[in-house]
This record gives structure tokens, C-alpha cells and sequence, in this order.
């Protein structure tokens, strides 16, 4: 016996096929990661018990009413995903403006390896009008020709070329970095080193690339042991700036693309007993913390996350009403804010 077509699941299709809920939103959207004859199976079945994602919004539609639903972030989760305060400035900024708009804001956290399927699901359960994409992959993203192919509006923190044509709030990563390393070497600085985030995303190429275009500009050489990336976490600013320091020759400053690696960073060099500024300069990402948070007034490059997650929920927003996407496209521009943990070679030892 079917159940009634107003209660057809995504779930109870896959569960009749014996496939998975994966499996079976492929096929429905004719994707060929699944053979014809599986595709075949559940487009017939979805064809006779009447499956359809977003009748219910369509039935609102058709009767004048008007459904309006949030606007969500699917965030993969790790074992630091929720310890970065950049994360929670733009989740806050974001769900303060989504309520603005009279909606609400669901952050959703999912495996890595079930980032796909919740995208699924979350369309199948249809109770969000737009996404706000974080992390921008520095070349293809799935998730842009995924939500593309399905029509569903977003917004992306972060552009990736000239040629953008979806909605997208350009941050200014190459800029900032190559800010800050042109401030190092007018300093006096020759030995600049970069923590880096994990590769795999636009921010991190775009940091990388901003600090090369720097160095090269002025005639500096990049060494490799110079350069290192890992999670954002205390831990690895804290091991990495160590490491750095035992180099041969060792960096006089570093850049620090994430505000916990610069917090680890501060720590090893005060057990260390160099003193910021005087004996190293450092610059952090992000300008919304205190000095309290460091324990010494840092030189950052101002990220203010808050309102830029406001400004993405601006966007998103107006991709819903039917904007242009090529008119959904802003930017802010990277600023340094000077500290003394930044100062001239000369000043030093």
C-alpha cells in the first residue's frame, strides 16, 4: 500500500527502493553518477506515488498564500569548526539581519563526508528560501552548481575570479595579506613567514597569493619553511611559530591568517622570551577582538566579520526577490589597523 502523495518523503522513496537518500536525489535530478536503470526505478516509482519536494510551497503559491521561510548555512563540522570567533561574529551578524527581513537564520552543522546529503535533505524538506556559502573553493565548487542547477538562490563569502556571475561578497583576501606583508618589509623586515589556514579553500590561496605578490614585489625570496599551514587552533599557531623560530635562518616576522594560531603564537614567544615587537613582529587576521584576548596589542587586518555577514544576508535576500546576480556583487576593502607588535628592524636588537 503507497502512502498518500502529500506525505511522500525523500526518505520513503529511498526506503521502498532499498537505495540511499543520496542515491535517490541523484537520480531524481538525472545526475549520471547513477546507472540509467537506477534512475529509471526511482523516477517511476516517484512518477506513480506523485513525489514531489516542493509541492507544499507550490500549493501555498497557487492558493495566494505566501510561505516565507529562513535563510540557513550548512557548516561542515571538525574538531575546531566552532572555536573560531570569526565563525560566531558572522553567524551573529547574520541571524541579527535575517530577522530584520522578517526570517530566520538556521546554522546547520553536518559531517564533512554528509555535506552533500544534508543539502539534499534540506531541500527536501524545503523550509529554506536561499544559503549563505562559506569556505569558497579556490577553483570548482560543487555546492555552487549544485544550488545552481536547482535554482535555489545564495550568496558566497568570497570570489573567486573577475568572471563571477553569481552573488558574492568579495572580501578582499589577496588584498589584506599583501597589506600587510608590504608593511613588514617597509618596516625593514626581509624574513617574513605565513601561517597559513589548511589548503582547499579560496581564503587560503588568496592569502598565500597575496603575500608572494608582496615578497616578489620587492625583490624578497619565499622559503618554503616559511610558509606553513594548519587547522585554526591555538595549538597550531603555538607548535608552528616554534618550528618557525628553529629554522635556519628563522623568520623576524610572521602573518597569521586566523585569530587562534596568532593567541598560540603569542604564547610560544612569550615562553619563549622574545618580546612582540621588539624582537618579532606579528600580524593577525581580524580586527573584532580585544587585546585582552591576546594579552599585547596586535597589528590586524581588519575583517569585520559581523557586518559582512550582514551584508551577505542583504544579498541573499535580494537574490530571493529576483535580482540580477551580476548586481548582487559587492566588496570591502581590507584595512590595516597598526599595533605595536609590529615594529622596524632597526628598533630591534
Amino acid at each position: 500500500m503507497h502512502l498518500a502523495a502529500s506525505r511522500i518523503t525523500l526518505a520513503d522513496l529511498a526506503a521502498q527502493l532499498n537505495l540511499s537518500t543520496a542515491t535517490v536525489s541523484r537520480a531524481l535530478r538525472g545526475d549520471e553518477v547513477v546507472n540509467e536503470e537506477t534512475r529509471t526505478r526511482v523516477n517511476t516509482l516517484a512518477g506513480e506515488l506523485g513525489y514531489s519536494p516542493r509541492r507544499a510551497s507550490r500549493a501555498l503559491s497557487q492558493s495566494g498564500s505566501t510561505l516565507r521561510k529562513g535563510f540557513g548555512l550548512i557548516q561542515p563540522l571538525n574538531s575546531f569548526a566552532f572555536e573560531d570567533p570569526l565563525l560566531l561574529d558572522f553567524v551573529g551578524g547574520m541571524a541579527s539581519r535575517t530577522l530584520d527581513f522578517g526570517r530566520l537564520f538556521h546554522l546547520i552543522p553536518t559531517e564533512v563526508s554528509q555535506e552533500e546529503r544534508c543539502y539534499d535533505t534540506v531541500l527536501d524538506l524545503d523550509y529554506l528560501d536561499g544559503f549563505v556559502l562559506l569556505n569558497a573553493r579556490p577553483t570548482s565548487d560543487w555546492r555552487i552548481d549544485y544550488l545552481q542547477s536547482r535554482g535555489i538562490p545564495f550568496v558566497m563569502h568570497g570570489r573567486g575570479s573577475e568572471n563571477t556571475i553569481f552573488p558574492c561578497l568579495d572580501v578582499g583576501f589577496r588584498r589584506g595579506h599583501r597589506l600587510a606583508t608590504t608593511h613588514l618589509i617597509e618596516l625593514g623586515h626581509q624574513a617574513i613567514a605565513l601561517l597559513n589556514s589548511l589548503p582547499g579553500t579560496l581564503a587560503a590561496a588568496e592569502w598565500e597569493a597575496g603575500y608572494r605578490e608582496a615578497m616578489a614585489t620587492a625583490g624578497l625570496s619565499v622559503r618554503a619553511n616559511w610558509m606553513l599551514q594548519g587547522p585554526k587552533t591555538e595549538e597550531f599557531g603555538y607548535h608552528a611559530t616554534r618550528q618557525l623560530l628553529q629554522s635556519e635562518p628563522s623568520p623576524t616576522a610572521a602573518i597569521y591568517s586566523n585569530v587562534l594560531s596568532a593567541k598560540g603564537a603569542v604564547q610560544a614567544l612569550s615562553d619563549l622570551g622574545i618580546t612582540i615587537g621588539r624582537d618579532f613582529s606579528l600580524i593577525a587576521y581580524d580586527d573584532q577582538l580585544p587585546g585582552a584576548f591576546y594579552g599585547v596589542p596586535i597589528t590586524t587586518i581588519f575583517a569585520p566579520c559581523r557586518p559582512m555577514g550582514s551584508r551577505l544576508v542583504e544579498l541573499l535576500d535580494e537574490a530571493v526577490a529576483g535580482e540580477s546576480p551580476e548586481l548582487l556583487q559587492d566588496r570591502f576593502e581590507p584595512e590595516l589597523v597598526v599595533r605595536s607588535s609590529t615594529a622596524s628592524r632597526a628598533d630591534g636588537p
